[in-house]
């Protein structure tokens, strides 16, 4: 749906800019709708420009959940190895305390 989106932006931009770069070739504009029409392509063109950029930063935040859903994985291992050599370190302590008192007996 997005890349079908994005086909219907960039098309009606590129609509509303032939549309303006025509009226802009026109010779029967007077002074002041010239200046206005050179605006609006100047402001087409900049949100152009920022829509490209928010694209961009989209795809830049989608790259860093991504990592993110990685390192996540990654420190649940680990904890989860942490936790056995925890259990596996406290059981060898029991182990120790229970030889030595056994043969202070």
């Amino acid at each position: 749906m997005t890349t079908k989106r994005n086909w219907r932006i960039q098309a009606e931009h590129q609509r509303r800019r032939a549309a303006l770069l025509a009226l802009l070739e026109s010779a029967e504009l007077r002074p002041q709708d010239r200046l206005n029409a050179e605006a609006m392509l100047h402001n087409l063109d900049q949100n152009r420009e920022a829509f490209k950029q928010g694209q961009a930063a989209l795809r830049e935040v989608d790259l860093l959940r991504q990592g993110n859903t990685v390192l996540t994985a990654e420190v649940a291992k680990l904890k989860d190895a942490l936790a056995e050599s925890e259990m596996a370190g406290n059981e060898a302590i029991d182990t120790l305390e229970r030889e030595r008192s056994e043969r202070t007996q």
